[in-house]
């Protein structure tokens, strides 16, 4: 197969799994995510990727707090990433929360319907809800839960880049 994997993390690379290290396929950049610098090296590295006749699609699986958010910004400013796979973990923190002009925390009894406020709120920014960069109309999203996570935190939120 012609595939290619592109994993980003801080963690140092002798703590990352033994398989990243034997695998031609697989490359590891220790990076920190939320810096403005990884997003043009990562719009370089996806246009390599293009050259070469690949379908750039952003994975972003576990993501704690203000990670999803980072990820959906990848997604809206590099215009050749064609999809995106979110699978959010926890809410930002309160004073992270002050970043996010249209997400607020909601008091309730149910311990998980933060939690799907904030997948939905997500959803709603790979729509192009909250952001004039991606327009409405050349976007398909879904918001999934899946039964088969070890996890109530199950949501998978799908985008889909339609045409140009």
């Amino acid at each position: 197969s012609n595939n290619k994997f592109l994993a980003i993390d801080k963690m140092l690379p002798h703590t990352v799994p033994h398989f990243i290290h034997s695998n031609s396929k697989l490359e590891y950049l220790c990076r920190d995510v939320m810096s403005e610098e990884l997003c043009a090296e990562l719009e370089g590295r996806v246009k390599e990727q293009v050259a070469m006749g690949r379908v750039p699609i952003l994975i972003g699986m576990h993501l704690c707090g203000l990670l999803s958010d980072q990820a959906i910004n990848f997604f809206e400013r590099i215009e050749e990433i064609k999809a995106i796979v979110l699978s959010p973990c926890c809410l930002p923190t309160k004073r992270d929360q002050t970043k996010l002009p249209y997400f607020q925390k909601e008091k309730a009894d149910d311990p998980l319907h933060n939690y799907f406020l904030w997948a939905r709120y997500l959803k709603g920014r790979i729509e192009g809800r909250f952001s004039e960069t991606v327009r409405s109309g050349k976007m398909d999203v879904s918001l999934y839960t899946d039964s088969e996570m070890h996890t109530e935190k199950n949501a998978l939120i799908v985008g889909l880049r339609n045409g140009p």
